[in-house]
């Protein structure tokens, strides 16, 4: 313990937490940098095209690219959380448990078959309880905090509230009214233009969301900081 009080971080967490925070760094890099030359490429010729043509390298750049962010995320999550002395256990349970999150989809699509409706239709249910459950908790919170602590609480409900927004519209965008997961559908109902409008939604909510959900961590940064400075 140092003579502020603080146990310092060890070295190998000092390592770990510098390797992985560059690793999303150059993930986010690639994230763009990847996308501008994969992009067009697959406007021309389309996924399977792409694969023909690039072969084994280019396939490894194209799912590098397709996971780059959500790898990003991982690595960088779990550097800073090394970094700030969360329990290692955690941590890396945190990293796997992400990591089967991230590649679930490519192992069950084949199984799900005809049991989309029901996959999804899950899912659904499964965010409106945890939805409610969230009102809840956090109701129970906010009246025990005062000061910019209360007001961070109050910036996550806002996100959390555009955050639900997006999930409604995304089911509506991959089922009713839609027709997203059923392409055939979507053009024989002429939903492509009311697809587009529903994007152009979603990306709003999730940019106000996040940013909302940034600015409550900004402020209940401060008054920890404040907190601690007394």
């Amino acid at each position: 313990m140092n003579s502020t009080g603080v146990m310092p971080v060890s070295r190998g967490r000092k390592a770990a937490n510098v390797i992985l925070v560059t690793i999303c760094i150059a993930l986010l890099c690639y994230t763009v940098l990847g996308g501008a030359w994969m992009k067009p490429e697959l406007g021309r010729l389309g996924m399977n095209g792409f694969l023909a043509e690039k072969g084994a390298a280019g396939g490894v750049a194209l799912y590098l690219w397709l996971f780059s962010l959500p790898l990003a995320m991982i690595a960088g999550a779990i550097g800073v959380a090394l970094g700030v002395r969360v329990p290692a256990g955690r941590v890396w349970a945190f990293g796997v448990v992400s990591l089967l999150v991230l590649i679930f989809p490519l192992g069950v699509a084949a199984a799900i078959g005809k049991s989309v409706g029901a996959i999804f239709g899950t899912g659904g249910i499964l965010i409106e309880v945890f939805l409610l459950l969230l009102l809840w908790f956090w109701a129970r919170e906010r009246v025990t905090l005062k000061g910019r602590q209360a007001l961070a609480a109050d910036l996550r409900l806002a996100g959390y509230v555009f955050f639900a927004f997006a999930a409604w519209d995304l089911c509506g965008l991959g089922a009713q009214p839609i027709y997203a997961l059923s392409p055939e559908k979507m053009i024989q109902f002429g939903m492509r233009p009311l697809a587009l409008q529903m994007m152009y939604g979603i990306l709003a909510y999730l940019v106000v969301g996040w940013g909302l959900t940034c600015a409550s961590h900004f402020v209940a940064a401060r008054a920890a900081r404040d907190a601690a400075g007394r």
